[in-house]
């Protein structure tokens, strides 16, 4: 019932829609499959396979720090757009940690590494520990 100001800054809808649920009703989770995942050509985030050779490649071929900066930047901006969409119902320590994460498209280096510690100390983190040290390499390096 209260849509964000701009869609466009929506980037994951799946995350949105959680984050929603978890904080305005409930969420549990389900081991069984319920639906079949599809990713098209054109998503700008999703799954691209796992394992080791995923990162060897990733490392080869693309601009890892690159794509990690950019991905924790439409992290930023989603974050930022549920704050400001919901601003009237958060706690305040809510408001605070979805403004630390806001805060890191606006940083590098050294500042964006303390504020991804400062929102996994909140428990704000990838799926993986894998994951997590990637995001911390490229924020620190990239």
């Amino acid at each position: 019932s209260r849509p964000p100001g701009n869609w466009a800054d929506v980037i994951m809808h799946d995350w949105w829609i959680s984050m929603v649920a978890s904080r305005f009703g409930k969420t549990i989770f389900e081991p069984s499959q319920t639906v079949l995942y599809r990713q098209h050509f054109a998503n700008q985030l999703g799954a691209k396979g796992g394992g080791v050779w995923r990162y060897v490649d990733a490392v080869r071929n693309e601009r890892p720090l690159s794509k990690v900066n950019l991905y924790l930047e439409r992290v930023a901006l989603q974050a930022d757009t549920f704050r400001r969409a919901y601003h009237d119902l958060l706690t305040s320590e809510e408001t605070e940690l979805l403004g630390k994460i806001s805060e890191i498209r606006f940083s590098h280096g050294l500042a964006r590494t303390k504020l991804l510690l400062s929102c996994y100390q909140h428990n704000v983190r990838m799926q993986s520990l894998g994951r997590d040290l990637i995001v911390f390499f490229g924020s620190a390096f990239g």
